[in-house]
């Protein structure tokens, strides 16, 4: 019915598909405007604002993350992370450009300003691995 809802919440989006009076109902997704995607080992992806926390966005995930000081003194809760080089990221026409990875503590660590996207990578053997992969 052409009715925007860019900060309606999934219920309330549900409740516009419900009430409509059509049978056909088209939706228009996206993420957040200046929002980073951060992409999990296992696929899931969420979309998340500069600062947030990534111990916060892995529980939304359902990725469990194991602690034990929760003040980053310890690195259970560290990850590898990959990430484009920014320059890329504004010139996508320049090339493959470069990926750089870095460590990420999921306890004290905050999404950084100014990328599209994040890969977390597997705990255990440092690559971005995919449900059901062997």
């Amino acid at each position: 019915n052409d009715t925007p809802c860019p900060d309606k919440g999934f219920d309330d989006v549900i409740r516009l598909i419900s009430s409509t009076e059509s049978n056909k109902v088209t939706l228009e997704l996206g993420r957040l405007q200046g929002s980073t995607v951060v992409n999990y080992y296992n696929g899931i992806c969420i979309s998340a604002n500069a600062g947030e926390s990534y111990g916060f966005l892995a529980g939304k995930c359902g990725i469990g993350i194991d602690y034990e000081c929760r003040s980053g003194n310890c690195q259970t809760c560290m990850r590898w992370m990959e990430f484009p080089d920014k320059e890329r990221e504004r010139n996508p026409d320049e090339g493959r450009g470069n990926l750089y990875d870095r460590t990420i503590l999921h306890c004290v660590g905050r999404v950084p300003r100014g990328y599209r996207w994040l890969h977390v990578l597997d705990p255990y053997s440092g690559e971005n691995v995919m449900q059901g992969d062997t």
